[in-house]
């Protein structure tokens, strides 16, 4: 099938100083073949793009790649592999090139590649990652008629070595981690290697902890339909979390480099969805994935300006993340918590785009959607009165924080439930909105997302009907 193949760079021989052209497309499992994860030059000039690509057509010199891309056709080599995926290789960069098309691959190349090397030591394609280390400190215990005793460094920190490496704070990176079958980080200190048996160390340590279980799968994500309903929820919830606080070169690129786990972890758990939000049977599962915000120490969220360098563009038919999806801005994220008992989700309040399977099969990288909506009943929203110790405010930007903002309603999502109490008094969880640009779409109200809350009942209209609007 056509969209089971790859480019991938040949290594012909051990001995040769050269590779095989660039436009070598295999289909996945024919040969077995490595992939690179390093940090990207921003500068699509100096690597294949539609004015040089007949030059990489023919034979590529080791010598001319960069320390990085030399050090990993070593390895390559030298593990006896034939076939070596590089992104600034492989896929054509810069305008009149295909990265729209190839990225969307990257689940495939990842998640079939035989193993995945992360170049985590270098902050650039320069740098290499087989450089000479730091030696270890150490002390020597002598024991009178016994040998001594050695105590060294400890440098079995998988956390500060591997994933707080500049590498990992890439946005690319994420799924790259998780959809590679196995991982060998090649840090500062030591080699690290991952699968889904958890991570091994040079020292003979072994580590493992859920979350590293979940992202080191190599059929992610298997390592989660073992956990509960709730257990789940609270996975994906750290995994937008974390995606949410890496960097990108292009802002616009935010929806698109985890698409591929996205997709998996919708057709794994039997859901719908997209852009960063879930649906499914369960009310609740959409509900808290809208109730994401910003997170406590994020100033403010700033909305992606979708156009020119995204991957999501107009001519691929790809519409845009709604705001009501954290993909739409830049800025970490975090999610208001709503017990996982005595809850009681509205049913009547909301209804998603995916709520009609199998219309509501499809993802956030599928092309011809038009714009996303959420059928959405608003009501008018009582804010000027001081919060009280349980109530929380949450605006995804600070303008105007000073006071209320103009046109502001509410989306009722769920409530607490406490029978000692009146409805009234009872804690509700919504989605705040504001009249979006155009306000009017075929005769209805248009909002778009400002935050979200957890107030008291008394401050919402509830015993009015409300109004049926679209939220984009």
């Amino acid at each position: 099938m056509v969209d089971l193949l790859f480019r991938s760079c040949k290594l012909d021989s051990l001995s040769s100083q050269k590779l095989a052209a660039l436009p070598i497309w295999r289909p996945f499992g024919y040969g077995s073949a490595i992939a690179i994860s390093n940090i990207q030059d921003a500068d699509p000039d100096r690597w294949a793009n539609f004015s040089n690509v007949d030059q990489y057509k023919q034979a590529i010199e080791v010598c001319k790649l960069p320390e990085t891309f030399k050090d990993a056709v070593t390895i390559t080599r030298n593990l006896g592999l034939r076939y070596l995926w590089i992104d600034s290789i492989c896929i054509i960069q810069g305008e009149g090139g295909d990265f729209s098309n190839e990225a969307k691959r990257m689940e495939h190349v990842f998640s079939q590649a035989d193993c995945v090397l992360a170049a985590s030591s270098a902050k650039s394609q320069w740098d290499g990652f087989l450089n000479s280390r730091k030696t270890r400190d150490y002390v020597t215990l002598e024991q009178s008629g016994k040998p001594p005793i050695c105590i060294s460094e400890w440098i079995d920190d998988f956390e500060q070595y591997a994933l707080q490496s500049h590498l990992n704070h890439r946005g690319w990176v994420l799924q790259e981690r998780a959809l590679a079958r196995r991982t060998i980080y090649f840090t500062s200190r030591q080699c690290f290697w991952e699968c889904g048996r958890g991570v091994r160390c040079e020292t003979l340590t072994k580590m493992d902890n859920t979350l590293a279980s979940f992202l080191g799968d190599p059929n992610f994500p298997t390592v989660a339909l073992e956990f509960s309903h709730g257990g789940k929820i609270m996975l994906f919830q750290e995994l937008y979390k974390v995606y949410s606080s890496l960097e990108f070169t292009h802002d616009e690129d935010r929806p698109i480099a985890i698409a591929g786990l996205e997709k998996r972890l919708i057709q794994s758990f039997g859901v719908h969805g997209g852009f960063g939000i879930l649906d499914g049977k369960d009310l609740g599962l959409l509900r808290r994935s809208l109730l994401w915000c910003r997170a406590p120490k994020e100033a403010s969220l700033s909305k992606i300006k979708f156009g020119v360098n995204a991957s999501l563009k107009g001519e691929n038919g790809v519409p845009p993340p709604p705001t009501w999806s954290w993909m739409a801005y830049k800025g970490k994220i975090g999610y208001l918590e709503p017990p996982f008992a005595k809850m009681k989700w509205e049913k009547d309040e909301i209804l998603s785009p995916w709520s009609n399977p199998p219309a509501g099969t499809w993802y956030s990288s599928d092309p011809g959607k038009g714009l996303i909506g959420l059928s959405v009943i608003v009501r008018d929203f009582e804010v000027r009165v001081t919060l009280k110790n349980d109530e929380t405010i949450e605006y995804d930007t600070t303008a105007n924080d000073g006071g209320p903002r103009p046109g502001l309603k509410c989306v009722v999502l769920g409530r607490e439930e406490d029978p000692e109490k009146a409805v009234r008094d009872r804690i509700h969880y919504v989605m705040l909105l504001t009249p979006g640009s155009p306000q009017v779409i075929r005769g209805g109200p248009i909002y778009e997302r400002a935050g979200v809350g957890k107030v008291l009942g008394s401050r919402i209209k509830l015993g009015q009907p409300g109004t049926l609007a679209r939220a984009y």
